[in-house]
């Protein structure tokens, strides 16, 4: 089976931890997500938009970025990217194995927590555009220009090609995008457990 996602381009989006109710109707009222149980995960509940998987709830409560949404990259060798991902200057943690694939969190120079998957399934995001995908992803980091650099260290060019880079005075992160209904404004949208989500 082809890879749907080249190494380095945003796969898959979650909140980590049991979700909520509320936070689960947020997200139906504001992105029309309809949700299942993936049964090969106990207790992790995907997101779908118009049938198609857009994104996660579940899984460990940490890492627990500044902006709640956990932000996975693509890699069509987890073991190799691990070690690149080492020798530009990142920590890595240990590697977990799921029906799906497998996948580590990692953490880069500037304290930006990212996890890597390497799966042979389209895990759903960055699928075909419309309402209630995700749309745009944007790295912040306090020294953007270096962050980029390092990301292209770990996996080439296809980096800033996919994932806009910013600088911010605070602490980096992940900042998700999605398409929203005609009716929903643009802006920054949070939770009822505070964390934000981006509207397109």
């Amino acid at each position: 089976m082809s890879r749907p996602h080249r190494p380095g381009t945003p796969c898959w989006a979650e909140l980590g931890g049991a979700p909520g109710d509320i936070v689960l109707a947020h997200y139906a009222d504001l992105l029309g997500w309809t949700y299942d149980v993936n049964r090969a995960v106990t207790g992790y509940v995907r997101a779908f938009a118009d049938g198609e998987k857009v994104a996660g709830f579940g899984g460990p409560a940490k890492p627990a970025p500044p902006r709640g949404w956990r932000v996975y990259l693509a890699t069509d060798d987890l073991d190799a990217s691990l070690a690149a991902w080492q020798t530009a200057g990142g920590a890595s943690g240990p590697v977990t194995t799921v029906a799906d694939g497998r996948f580590a969190w990692l953490r880069d120079p500037w304290g930006c927590d990212t996890g890597l998957f390497d799966s042979p399934d389209d895990p759903g995001t960055s699928l075909a555009p419309g309402s209630g995908r995700l749309a745009t992803w944007t790295l912040s980091s306090p020294s953007a220009e270096e962050a980029a650099v390092f990301y292209e260290r770990v996996f080439g060019a296809p980096f800033r090609e996919s994932v806009d880079v910013e600088p911010t005075d605070g602490p980096g992160g992940w900042v998700v995008a999605a398409t929203g209904p005609p009716e929903a404004p643009p802006g920054d949208v949070t939770d009822p457990e505070g964390n934000v989500l981006r509207i397109h």
